[in-house]
């Protein structure tokens, strides 16, 4: 706790030092004296230094929990999490260029980087990620999985006690910034094939082909999530409809990182949902046919039914006639 309001102080006097919440400043550009008589300006500094004392605490909880984990020699880890900028992206030539928010990789305190080399994991470094809690932080969430399987980006690090993360993988799971998150280390099977649902029709010659080229990029595949690829200027989402991993068949998530897999591209969720409408609307034709027909049926029989009937009326009263003549 200490530690936190430590923080929280060191962020209130940068802001103070900046000129107060508002940044206001006198004439001639000079800044603004540090006392504040108006009630209005104290209020504000006191719900600044309010929220900066919250983000220490958040931040003091996850490494607290970090220092932990890592003394009982478990690899779990809490992070905050925040989108990946595209400012962090590689130069120009390097294999990820332009790929930093269509991949499954996520950027890493220089902790983690240590933490990951002092275990001496097995590579390829694979984790599972999933909100504090286990279930989609808010509604927001585009796929249907509660949890991801991700890489890790070695060319730069994050923040100490934050993580950065492309934003398909944070809409994934209804992530917003400064949410938190736990990361699992995962010894993950090899797939061996991989089914994908595009969600619109791709209007490629050759889409099984990119698809298999821009996997290049991923170092995992989960069941269930809607994942991104990017390709001439134009992005696709596809949904992971499933992944099988050899012998062991069906499984939730596996490996696609220096594995040989195979790929099954299925109909766009665009074209299933047209047949469903299409079949829908000829069901309903079908029903009103059946029953214009049926109606016209029952009418036809109802007319026969009152010919016959008057028929029978009539001969009636011509024998009637016929025995009073008699």
């Amino acid at each position: 706790m200490a530690v936190a309001l430590s923080r929280a102080a060191a962020l209130l006097a940068l802001l103070l030092a900046c000129g107060g919440p508002g940044g206001a400043s006198g004439s001639g550009g000079a800044k603004a004296p540090l006392a504040m008589p108006g009630m209005q300006e104290s209020s504000s500094l006191g719900k600044t230094f309010s929220s900066a004392v919250t983000r220490a605490q958040e931040e003091q909880s996850c490494e607290d929990f970090n220092s932990l984990k890592r003394a009982e020699g478990v690899f779990e880890r809490r992070f905050l999490v925040m989108p990946m900028s595209d400012e962090l992206d590689p130069p120009a030539g390097h294999p990820g260029h332009g790929r930093l928010q269509y991949c499954d990789r996520i950027m890493v305190p220089a902790s983690l980087a240590r933490d990951v080399m002092v275990a001496k994991l097995d590579y390829p470094f694979q984790f599972e990620l999933a909100p504090l809690g286990g279930a989609p932080a808010s509604p927001l969430a585009t796929s249907a999985c509660k949890k991801l399987l991700c890489g890790l980006v070695w060319q730069r690090v994050s923040p100490e006690n934050f993580i950065f993360m492309p934003k398909w993988m944070m809409r994934a799971l209804g992530l917003k910034p400064r949410d938190v998150v736990t990361l699992k280390h995962l010894k993950l099977p090899p797939a061996s094939l991989v089914k994908f649902r595009p969600v619109k029709k791709m209007l490629l010659t050759q889409p099984r082909a990119v698809l298999e080229n821009e996997l290049k990029h991923y170092s995992t595949v989960t069941k269930g999530s809607t994942v991104a690829f990017h390709y001439n200027d134009k992005v696709y989402e596809m949904v992971v409809e499933g992944v099988k991993a050899g012998r062991e068949g069906d499984v939730d998530g596996a490996s696609i990182e220096d594995t040989d897999v195979s790929t099954e591209l299925l109909e766009s969720v665009e074209e299933v949902e047209e047949k469903k409408r299409k079949a829908a609307k000829e069901a309903r034709a079908a029903m009103a046919k059946a029953a214009t027909k049926a109606a016209k049926d029952a009418g036809a029989k109802g007319g026969d039914k009152n010919k016959g009937s008057g028929w029978k009326r009539r001969k009636q009263e011509k024998a009637a006639g016929d025995k009073e003549l008699t």
